[in-house]
């Protein structure tokens, strides 16, 4: 689209006007520009275009995404970074997003750092949006865990949707 050289403006308004433009636009060219965006230097705009990705299910977006969920550094991303970067695995609704969310769940421990336990929350949290299955088993697995947060937040999940 021609609102791709608007994403190089100085104005941060700017290109999240056009981020949200592309987020509407939702053809193959916009969704590789908004999953370009995800690398963004700014905070702000990664965030924006991560929403705008949401019920995406551009294959490259995703595999950048679960790309991204298996660096050491994704657990020091803020909380509002981290979350619609979740809900976008989520909402794809595919396997490999469940299982990518699962093992961010299966990785936390009983002594897990506070962004790591943090991070397995906010898994939990997008595996409720799922609804299937494979998402129940994911949450099953997620009782057995020997983070005490983890493991609440798991059943209390499960009663919420309903237990497989």
């Amino acid at each position: 689209p021609r609102l791709a050289g608007f994403l190089n403006s100085s104005d941060i308004e700017i290109r999240k006007s056009t981020i949200r433009a592309l987020g509407q636009l939702r053809d193959p060219r916009s969704v590789r520009l908004l999953s370009a965006c995800l690398q963004d230097a700014d905070r702000e705009i990664r965030i924006l275009a991560a929403s705008s990705l949401k019920g995406s299910e551009d294959e490259a977006a995703l595999d950048r995404v679960h790309g991204m969920t298996k660096e050491k550094s994704f657990h020091f991303l803020s909380r509002a970074e981290k979350q619609p970067l979740l809900e976008l695995l989520a909402s794809s609704r595919s396997q490999a997003s469940v299982e990518g969310l699962g093992l961010l769940i299966r990785k936390i421990g009983r002594f897990a750092r506070a962004r790591q336990v943090e991070t397995g929350l906010l898994a939990v949290a997008a595996l409720t949006k799922v609804c299937s299955p494979r998402a129940s088993e994911t949450l099953v697995q997620g009782c057995r865990s020997s983070n005490p947060r983890l493991k609440k937040k798991c059943r209390e999940t499960l009663n919420e949707v309903g237990s497989p």
